[in-house]
């Protein structure tokens, strides 16, 4: 494996898991708004944590 190929590999990698760390991040300081919206209990904003 080239040099080049494994920096473009780490560069995919490192926006794989900033995405994800963001997506949590608009999931967690919505929860509020979803649990009034929907009348959802702590276990459906669980439900929604986790899908």
């Amino acid at each position: 494996m080239t040099a080049n190929r494994r920096w473009w590999a780490l560069g995919a990698i490192s926006l794989a898991t900033f995405m994800t760390y963001l997506d949590n991040n608009v999931v967690n300081v919505a929860l509020p708004t979803i649990q009034r919206d929907l009348g959802l209990s702590i276990s459906g904003l669980e439900w929604i944590v986790s899908g």
